[in-house]
């Protein structure tokens, strides 16, 4: 943790200053040390990275306590007072899924070191790096309808940092980049980033930073994760500047055999312990493989259940205790709401522009280039993404 970052932290809970104590460091670099807060609250930086809740999502940091007591201010103890909410359960459940998912996938997406040409996309192929990293950033652009001039020179959050791939292209764009997670994820994309990305764990729910502090928030495939999807979202526009963009790429709501059929697998998969779901992912990472010789085969496949040829995205669809799904207009309903203006979605019902839009065959479009609304519910369309200024 670099101490500058002081100039826009605050305590979650009073959203005074913060002081800071290092305990051990590197260069300009805090490895260890305590955030405290003059409310009594006080916050452990391990790895790198500042440690912030105040609900009971909080780990247990006795140890940390006991080990650096000697550093610790005379009105601070060890036992901190948390905030129970009715949420907890969810929460770390989620902390728990996510934080052992990007363990397991540390280096998804990130350059192999036995294999510095290549990188593993789909557990059957492997590709040119430089080739991937090309595809990171068209995804990238396409989950946060950003651009390159978006971001350069601008303090960025990423909301649900993950292993840091996202972070990174928004890092190479010029940007100061802050990245939060629930889980230890956050320490894994502090190291895949070499530091370069400041990383915080912490709850989308009690932010720990000043008003306004960013002039872009983008959270790719996070806030769907959340208790409440809405009020994670609104959570987040207090930290953001008077004319910041924001962007939420969400889960989308699929037909009624879909949506069906999803919530009777992940009844039963949310339950099961990770490591064996883990293994039990295999089953529709293969059949998806199978499926996918035939890409009409597979697209419908996939409109009645998620059967991917990644492992990785299986797992993550599967394990997540909650995965809300939403719709376009419920999602701009929220940014009109909330005052902000220049709305950009990538409906491909209405968006000629979109992405999707632009890979379905021409067949199943209107004369405005649209796609038409009878075909999008039998093709898998699993996301969304909407933009707006505030």
């Amino acid at each position: 943790m670099k101490e500058r970052l002081l100039e826009i932290l605050c305590c979650p809970q009073c959203k005074d200053a913060l002081q800071l104590i290092p305990i051990a460091a590197e260069g300009d670099e805090v490895l260890d040390g305590i955030l405290w807060c003059a409310c009594g609250q006080w916050f452990p930086v391990t790895a790198g990275v500042p440690r912030m809740f105040v609900s009971a999502v909080r780990p247990d940091y006795g140890d940390f306590y006991r080990e650096n007591r000697g550093s610790f201010p005379a009105e601070l103890k060890e036992s901190v007072a948390l905030v129970m909410d009715s949420r907890t359960v969810q929460k770390k459940a989620t902390q728990e899924s996510f934080g052992y998912e990007w363990e397991q996938y540390s280096s998804y997406g990130w350059k192999d070191k036995d294999r510095p040409h290549h990188v593993e996309i789909t557990d059957f192929a492997s590709v040119d790096l430089e080739q991937y990293w090309s595809h990171t950033y068209e995804t990238f652009w396409r989950k946060t309808l950003f651009a390159t001039e978006d971001l350069k020179g601008k303090t960025v959050l990423d909301v649900g940092v993950g292993n840091g791939r996202y972070a990174q292209v928004a890092l190479e764009s010029g940007a100061e980049v802050i990245g939060i997670d629930l889980s230890h994820a956050a320490e894994v994309a502090f190291r895949n980033t070499g530091g370069k990305v400041q990383t915080i764990q912490c709850d989308v729910f009690n932010l720990p930073f000043r008003d306004e502090s960013f002039d872009c928030i983008y959270s790719i495939g996070v806030l769907h994760h959340s208790p409440d999807t809405k009020s994670a979202f609104l959570s987040l526009l207090r930290i953001l500047s008077k004319g910041g963009l924001i962007s939420v790429h969400l889960y989308k709501k699929g037909n009624p055999v879909y949506e069906l059929v999803d919530r009777a697998i992940r009844s039963i998969t949310t339950k099961l312990p990770l490591r064996a779901l883990w293994f039990l992912c295999l089953v529709p990472t293969l059949v998806g493989k199978i499926l996918y010789c035939n890409r009409y085969l597979f697209s419908f496949a996939n409109s009645l259940a998620v059967l991917r040829t990644q492992h990785h995205f299986n797992f993550d669809w599967y394990s997540a205790p909650i995965a809300y799904h939403h719709t376009e207009a419920e999602v701009e309903e929220w940014y009109e709401a909330a005052g902000l203006g220049s709305i950009v979605s990538d409906d491909p019902t209405r968006n000629a522009d979109s992405y999707s839009a632009k890979i379905y065959p021409s067949y199943l479009k209107t004369g405005a280039g649209t796609v038409k609304k009878a075909i999008v519910a039998m093709i898998p369309n699993w996301s969304l993404t909407v933009r707006g200024k505030r």
